[in-house]
């Protein structure tokens, strides 16, 4: 009997490749670095405030009007009736006189203040000035009118700014006249009669008050 025929070898088969590892992933790019922010604009300075407009100076206060002066009260009717030789209404006469005198000096005396607190010092410095020098050649004027014979009538024509032209002058005039020297020719006036005055009171009384 015949052998069986000795089966044909079944070749290997080799063994399947293992299968090659899954490559890594590639590493995730770094995330981009966050950008900054510009800063933020600086806030711009406040505008200055501007400066206050400089006040204008108050406007000096008007002085007060001065005080009008007081009227001055009716004198009283003199009393007709009275009878002076009754002693008791004599001295009441008398009294009320005595009283209403009094009244009008005080008057007289506010009336003055208030005049002199209204005259410049330096109008009334040059006020007395001017009247010490009228008073001089007044003077100068009536003795020289004395002395070379003018007449009374004729002192007023004596002109000059100082003594000694006023004297020039009544020489000349003196002479027109032809009187003899020593005395006024009509008149009579006597330059003692008419002193200068020098009493600052009295010259300062005699300044015109400006209202």
């Amino acid at each position: 009997m015949s052998q069986p025929p000795e089966p044909t070898p079944v070749p290997a088969v080799p063994p399947a490749p293992a299968p090659e590892p899954a490559p890594e992933p590639a590493p995730a790019p770094p995330a981009p670095a966050p950008v900054p922010a510009p800063p933020a604009p600086a806030p711009a300075p406040p505008a200055p405030a501007p400066a206050p407009a400089p006040s204008p100076a108050p406007a000096p206060a008007p002085e007060p009007a001065p005080e009008p002066a007081p009227a001055p009260e009716p004198a009283p009717e003199a009393d007709d009736d009275v009878d002076w030789s009754d002693p008791v209404k004599g001295k009441e006469a008398k009294r009320k006189a005595n009283q209403e005198a009094r009244r009008l000096k005080r008057e007289v005396e506010e009336l003055r203040t208030q005049l002199q607190t209204r005259v410049d010092p330096a109008e009334s410095q040059a006020a007395i000035e001017q009247a010490q020098t009228a008073s001089a050649l007044e003077v100068a004027r009536v003795k020289a009118a004395y002395k070379y014979g003018v007449p009374e009538a004729h002192i007023g024509r004596l002109v000059g700014t100082t003594p000694e032209e006023i004297e020039a002058d009544a020489k000349a005039l003196g002479a027109a006249f032809g009187s003899s020297a020593g005395g006024l020719g009509r008149g009579g006036l006597d330059p003692s009669d008419v002193p200068a005055e020098t009493d600052p009171k009295k010259l300062a009384a005699q300044i015109p008050r400006f209202h």
